[in-house]
């Protein structure tokens, strides 16, 4: 199964925000979108900026205190940024996430944000595939 397969499977909202707001709204964000990462974007899905996670928060509060809340995303945005693309194998993704630790790969096609894949989105894919497995072994 592709990349793109399991996008199609997924809700095709993208939690996404432009690097000058500021870092509440990120808060907020992840927490009424129940996400650990949001994609930072310059205009409508366009080129992928870089990423804020639940981690990036947590630290800029560490260093700044409250403060914090009132910097802008751009000030606490990860940049370096690993991607995948819709093409890519879902083992290809399982071994990169794995090897880079990151729960989170934004799907980029042609400098475009499509989508995001979780850690989660694999492990829900792949105990589906298990279940899937043993019941066909069963029906033999």
């Amino acid at each position: 199964m592709t990349v793109g397969d399991l996008l199609k499977a997924k809700s095709s909202h993208i939690s996404a925000i432009r690097p000058e707001a500021k870092l509440q709204e990120i808060a907020i964000k992840l927490t009424e979108e129940r996400v650990g990462l949001v994609a930072v974007v310059g205009r409508a899905l366009g080129p992928l900026l870089g990423v804020v996670s639940e981690r990036d928060v947590v630290r800029a509060v560490a260093a700044h205190g409250p403060g914090a809340l009132d910097l802008c995303v751009k000030d606490v945005m990860t940049e370096e940024v690993f991607t995948c693309t819709p093409e890519q194998q879902l083992d290809q993704l399982l071994m990169t996430m794995t090897a880079r630790r990151v729960r989170h790969l934004p799907v980029v096609k042609d400098g475009h944000l499509l989508g995001m894949i979780s850690m989660g989105d694999l492990v829900v894919r792949l105990m589906h595939d298990v279940v899937y497995a043993r019941q066909a072994k069963a029906a033999l």
